[in-house]
């Protein structure tokens, strides 16, 4: 059961699909450039649910940035879940398949010590059935709960590496807002069809300085 629903996952972890960086900065480009529609159809040809939440991007990427956040975080919230499903069901197995072991444990010796309140101590084949079935069920719980968690372990990793793959993504569609082409603002430079200076004022200034004179005493 635990092998069969950990070559699922994995197979279903490795097939989510992820935009590429070079697919998102294309629409990124045409939104900057203010190319809307045609980001808008490239964003609803994406696949899957990081698909969607490109296309949330690129909707509300003109919007306020508090907007476009909150599109972005509610499809990033159907992500993680899609990803992580399954894998709590088999962390449950990885736990308890320890304590079904033990659990065995706990009745091969007390059929042991059944036995041996019947026949005593004296022949050697009287315990050895139940501490036997006491170690088998032991190991067989080791031998479930062991490879479940590794393999558990390394399914959460490849879902937490795609996970932040699609984070990385809308982060890129809120960092691509500072990209937008606004108007050009003054800076207190003259333009060129203004001249440099007052010519009149200069020229006033200019001729009063001309005309004073210092007498001598």
């Amino acid at each position: 059961m635990g092998g069969v629903l950990a070559v699922f996952k994995l197979v279903e972890i490795l097939r989510f699909p992820v935009p590429t960086r070079h697919s998102v900065n294309v629409i990124l480009d045409d939104l900057i450039a203010g190319n809307n529609p045609q980001a808008i159809e490239q964003a609803e040809a994406l696949p899957g649910l990081a698909g969607r939440v490109v296309e949330a991007g690129t909707r509300y990427f003109h919007s306020k940035r508090r907007i476009l956040e909150d599109a972005l975080f509610e499809k990033m919230s159907a992500v993680q879940p899609r990803l992580e499903r399954l894998l709590p069901f088999m962390a449950v197995i990885a736990a308890a398949a320890p304590m079904a072991g033990l659990l065995g444990t706990v009745l091969g010796i007390m059929k042991t010590f059944d036995m041996m309140a019947q026949f005593g101590t004296g022949d050697a084949k009287v315990t050895a059935g139940g501490i036997g079935e006491a170690l088998i069920t032991t190991f067989l719980g080791l031998m479930v709960a062991i490879p479940t968690i590794m393999v558990h372990g390394i399914l959460k990793s490849i879902a937490r590496t795609r996970l932040g793959q699609v984070e990385g993504i809308a982060l890129a569609m809120i960092n691509g807002t500072t990209e937008i082409v606004k108007g050009p603002e003054t800076d207190g430079t003259p333009s060129a069809d203004e001249p440099p200076g007052n010519d009149e004022g200069s020229g006033d200034e200019d001729e009063g300085l001309e005309d004073l004179t210092i007498e001598p005493a």
